[in-house]
Parts: structure tokens; sequence; C-alpha cells
């Protein structure tokens, strides 16, 4: 019986050993753009949106998923795929949908940009969110 039980005792810890080795461990920008994050400007195909449909948007990052809720789009959730070896950097955003928005971003200390077309839209290859673009340019701040 003694045995038995340090068998099982092994086996667990084998297995838990295991399944913390499969976990995905955040690295690079993934890890930094963790928590929450405050719009501070928000501007579609030349459109500046302003006022409480900008002061009250947020996105919130945890691991590789993410909601941004904001009055004017309401809440949209999904997943993240950086690519950090691209000039600007891509992000590539499934949202719950089952749609792919391919945008760039670029993350500088407590400053996050992002530029992103609607879905099925060619990736942007500046930030702009400026007439006749057909991009949306997302600037936040980290909430303290």
């Amino acid at each position: 019986m003694r045995s038995l039980l340090i068998l099982l005792a092994v086996a667990t810890t084998f297995f838990v050993a295991w399944a913390d080795d499969k976990k995905e461990e955040l690295k690079g920008d993934l890890k930094l753009m963790q928590g929450e994050w405050q719009v501070i400007l928000l501007e579609r195909d030349g459109v500046k949106i302003s006022g409480d449909d900008v002061k009250s948007a947020t996105m919130k990052i945890t691991g590789n998923k993410f909601t941004f809720d904001s009055p004017a789009d309401g809440i949209i959730e999904g997943t993240l795929k950086l690519d950090e070896t691209q000039k600007p950097k891509h992000l590539d955003a499934t949202i719950a949908s089952g749609d792919t928005v391919y945008g760039i971003y670029e993350l500088k200390d407590d400053e996050f940009k992002v530029c992103h077309p609607g879905p099925g839209g060619d990736r942007p290859k500046e930030f702009t969110g400026k007439t006749d673009s057909g991009y949306s340019l997302i600037v936040m701040k980290r909430k303290k």
C-alpha cells in the first residue's frame, strides 16, 4: 500500500510539472501588454471620436486574450497574435465572430498604439486614421 501511495505521489508530481511546461509562457511585447489600457485617441477614417466614447473606452489584455470595451462599439473580445520581427510590428486580432483583423502596433513604455482596417482589410503600412484610409488609429495609455 505504501509503495502505491509513493507511486501515485511521483506520478502526480510528474503530471503537474508536465502541465506547467505546456502552458504558453508570455514573452516579449505580449508580456509587456498585460493589463488595462485607457484609450486617449480614437480616429476612424478621418473622424476623431471624442467625449465619453473615448474617455470610457478601455482595452484589457490577459494572456493572448483581449477585451475592448467602448460605448461606440460595445464589447469586442478575441485573441492576439504578434509578430515583433516586422517593421512596423504586426498584430493579428481574431475576434469572437471568427473574423481576423490585420493591424500594426507600437509599444513604448506606457503607450500602446494600434492601427487597423475593418475585418478583411489590408494591413496598414503606417499609423494613420486619416480620411479615405479605411483605417482606425487607437492610442492608449496604461491604466494605473
